[in-house]
């Protein structure tokens, strides 16, 4: 079955000339999209270069602003602290991406500062699933506090899940997006070429946790397959334009 377009209701436009903001001009990024920006990059032969022109074109020229959390940046992104988990071998934004420097991520991306405040519930009920947030998401939608209707882009389906039924109980004012979905809005609205949004899309599947479920795994193959079908089609429509 073929996923419908994405429903916009819930998306507020950053100015009338940009479709795909749908927000009020403030776009937190949580590490699991920035890692897929990261890897998509890293395709390229100037793997630096091409993730800064990725985050840049997130700003839909300079219309709204980046941030990110202290945790998602410092401690996820970047491993500027803490132990492997588990014993595993702990991956930076520079190990994926050759050449990117702290400092060169930074200077695209604000830094929120932290809070102390934690009113989150441990817990989220979605659809009778117990979700929770890990500590860089979690810190992502606090540090963005009251910031009414700034959008979080994530590539984890559960944070997704998570973030909207808190949005939809009250709790926060943030509406989340996929990051499948926001390449699509970028592409529609001109701030992705099609080659970018569709690389981006293959590297969403390709770069799969092993671990998900396979039901996960086949909603992820098949949102990007509709949203790479729906740029090719839009393509075809610009050519004749």
């Amino acid at each position: 079955m073929t996923i419908p377009a994405p429903d916009l209701s819930h998306y507020r436009p950053c100015d009338g000339r940009c479709r795909c903001s749908h927000h009020n001009g403030v776009l937190g990024i949580d590490s699991s999209h920035l890692f897929l920006l990261a890897r998509s990059a890293a395709v390229d032969a100037d793997a630096a270069g091409q993730l800064l022109e990725l985050l840049r074109a997130h700003t839909c020229a300079g219309q709204r602003r980046l941030v990110t959390s202290v945790t998602c940046l410092d401690d996820e992104c970047f491993r500027a602290v803490g132990p492997a988990v588990l014993g595993k071998e702990r991956v930076s934004i520079s190990d994926i991406c050759s050449g990117i420097g702290y400092s060169e991520v930074r200077s695209i991306i604000e830094l929120l500062p932290e809070t102390a405040h934690d009113d989150l519930p441990e817990k989220i009920n979605v659809r009778g699933t117990v979700l929770s947030l890990d500590r860089g998401e979690r810190s992502l939608v606090q540090a963005l506090g009251d910031e009414d209707g700034a959008v979080i882009v994530t590539n984890d389906e559960d944070a997704f899940d998570a973030i909207w039924e808190l949005m939809e109980t009250g709790v926060v004012p943030h509406v989340p997006v996929m990051s499948l979905a926001l390449m699509e809005y970028m592409y529609m609205c001109q701030a992705l070429t099609a080659d970018q949004a569709v690389l981006v899309c293959d590297q969403a599947v390709a770069t799969m946790d092993p671990r998900i479920s396979e039901a996960k795994r086949r909603r992820k193959v098949r949102h990007a397959e509709d949203v790479v079908q729906r740029i090719v089609l839009a393509e075809a429509k610009r050519s004749l334009a």
